[in-house]
């Protein structure tokens, strides 16, 4: 990015960052132009810990959102994580949406 170091109060990513070839990467950028005691929400796509890459039957899913929804690569939850504080950030909230109690669940199509 071309900001300077220390330009925001704030920074948000929503289904983003999982297009960066690299999450630590791109966390250490925000980190860098986040003014110190700034703030870094994210929403991602990311997979759960029991995504297991020698499933086929898991490996199939995994490509088919990736395709469906452009990305390139999703990472763990616990990749993810590592690469935030890596890049410097404190964790203060996570949360797993996909695991949600709602009427309706996170993958369900919008009525019209």
């Amino acid at each position: 990015m071309t900001f300077p170091d220390n330009s925001f109060d704030a920074v948000y990513a929503i289904e983003a960052t999982v297009h960066a070839p690299s999450l630590e990467e791109i966390y250490s950028e925000i980190f860098r132009v986040l003014k110190p005691g700034g703030v870094f929400g994210v929403y991602e796509w990311l997979m759960t810990e029991n995504y297991d890459n020698d499933d086929l039957r898991h490996r199939a899913i995994r490509l088919g959102i990736e395709q469906g929804n452009g990305t390139s690569n999703m990472e763990k939850i616990s990749v993810a994580l590592d690469a935030m504080k890596k890049a410097g950030f404190v964790l203060e909230v996570s949360e797993d949406l996909a695991g949600s109690n709602d009427e309706l669940p996170w993958y369900w199509p919008p009525s019209v």
